[in-house]
């Protein structure tokens, strides 16, 4: 065994760079894994927000074909239904 000082700092100097090395080799490998994990989720909001809006704009349809043939069948009293319609909190007539 040698017991030189400079060669057993050096080796212990080594040592700490591998061991900087690996941990910043699995920071870079855990960081892309969080990076790719955000990219999927980004694109599944995306993909539901689509959704959503697709069943939101369906929804509004049929809610003014309903208005219109309600209106084909009570001339007189549509108005009304439309008027109750966009008094109640939290909806919107569009």
């Amino acid at each position: 065994m040698n017991s030189d000082p400079d060669l057993c700092q050096g080796t212990a100097i080594h040592q700490i760079h591998l061991e900087n090395e690996e941990k910043d080799e699995n920071n870079s490998e855990a960081q892309g894994r969080t990076r790719r994990a955000a990219e999927e989720h980004k694109k599944r909001l995306k993909k539901s927000s689509r959704a959503i809006q697709e069943l939101s704009e369906g929804l509004a349809r049929d809610v003014n074909n309903m208005l219109d043939e309600a209106e084909g069948k009570q001339a007189g009293r549509c108005p009304y239904y439309v008027r109750r319609f966009e008094k109640e909190p939290g909806r919107e007539v569009g």
